[in-house]
């Protein structure tokens, strides 16, 4: 039985990706760079900020800006969070069926927490959430289970009785390694469906109607 919802955050509650592109395509602009393909570069988006700094600008970890450049990502994202985000299409009336049902709902993602409360704000969904976990909540990140355990605690549910759901393997990864139930959707940034269905979630869903719809029975 369902008795909490944990969600991921990017490319699955919220589209960042337009804020992601915008912030590189200025800092390419700035190396005299052209802009990156936006779809191509989504596809790096779960893969967390050093890897869209390192994709984005041809960067290594042993190239010699590439902390300055990692540094400078980290504050223009800051400054501009949320410019060009937006909700995905039924997220809104996903988070509201939950609360009309008193079911308890938080997030958990791999950005760090720093980076959290202000987007969620601007969605109004900071006050509402259960509980918020960030890759620096605990001292490991997803695809380890201790984040999801984290959060199932937060909300006193037992791991078994949560669902957690996510748009990139690893987030399934996770949710099993949690003991929780899964659902993939396909409206994120994985790498195709067929990456999703590999990790054998217990739903695959494309709409956040089709979630409510198991909330319901």
């Amino acid at each position: 039985m369902t008795k909490a919802i944990l969600f991921d955050l990017d490319g699955t509650l919220i589209n960042t990706a337009p804020d992601f592109v915008s912030i590189i395509n200025t800092m390419r602009a700035e190396r005299t760079l052209g802009p990156v393909d936006a779809v191509a570069f989504t596809a790096q988006i779960a893969r967390g900020s050093a890897h869209m700094t390192q994709h984005g600008l041809n960067l290594t970890e042993s190239s010699p800006d590439y902390q300055t450049s990692l540094e400078c990502f980290y504050q223009r994202y800051l400054d501009n969070m949320g410019q060009h985000a937006e909700l995905y299409p039924g997220i809104k009336n996903l988070i509201h069926t939950l609360e009309s049902q008193n079911i308890p709902w938080g997030v958990v993602t791999n950005r760090k927490l720093a980076f959290i409360p202000q987007i969620l704000k601007q969605f109004n969904l900071h006050d509402n959430a259960g509980c918020i976990v960030g890759s620096d909540s605990t001292p490991h990140r997803k695809p380890h289970p201790a984040p999801l355990l984290h959060a199932a605690n937060t909300l006193g549910v037992n791991p078994e009785n949560c669902l957690y759901v996510g748009d990139f393997p690893t987030d399934i990864e996770a949710g099993h390694a949690a003991n929780m139930e899964t659902v993939a959707v396909t409206w994120g940034y994985h790498d195709g469906i067929e990456s999703l269905r590999a990790t054998k979630p217990t739903y695959l869903f494309e709409s956040p109607e089709e979630i409510q719809a198991i909330i319901k029975k």
